[in-house]
């Protein structure tokens, strides 16, 4: 170490020099850095999720959720399911492992939850969802001697 700062002390146009090239490569850096921001983070998992009004957890889990689950059974990249039934709605949480293409699992999903029959007349389509993060920006409370749907209105006209 001694060596490298005597010959820096000798040579001072070296040590100016490499100050030069550190400045311009911490400012090349620094423009092409990459910046949100609100940024997402997307997580690796997917959620299927149903809606069938008026049903018990009971029907939502023996008419929907286990008919899912079996569909999308024996996908590879799964890491593990887990079934949530709840009245008037279910979901089947699917948490995926690090090193898959989830565009295409995605697709996997999809087509595989279409081929479900048989779900109730009166239920919904699944609906196919990636897991992500975004954070709320702002909240915002109204507060006046007006009615709370004209107090709505006017946050929505803003």
């Amino acid at each position: 170490m001694r060596n490298l700062i005597a010959w820096f002390v000798r040579n001072p146009v070296a040590a100016n020099l490499l100050m030069v090239l550190m400045f311009a490569g911490g400012i090349w850096g620094y423009t092409s850095l990459e910046r949100e921001f609100v940024p997402t983070t997307d997580f690796n998992g997917v959620t299927v999720s149903v809606q069938w009004n008026g049903a018990s957890p009971r029907d939502v889990s023996e008419q929907i959720v286990s008919r899912v689950e079996e569909a999308i059974e024996g996908l590879d990249g799964i890491d593990y399911i887990e079934s949530n039934s709840f009245e008037g709605s279910g979901s089947v949480n699917i948490r995926t492992k690090l090193d898959i293409d989830y565009e295409k699992f995605i697709d996997q999903v999809k087509s595989r939850v279409d081929t479900v029959q048989n779900l109730p007349p009166d239920s919904f389509r699944p609906q196919v969802i990636r897991w992500e993060a975004r954070p709320d920006i702002m909240y915002l409370a109204l507060y006046g001697d007006m009615d709370p749907l004209t107090l709505q209105r006017e946050a929505v006209r803003f």
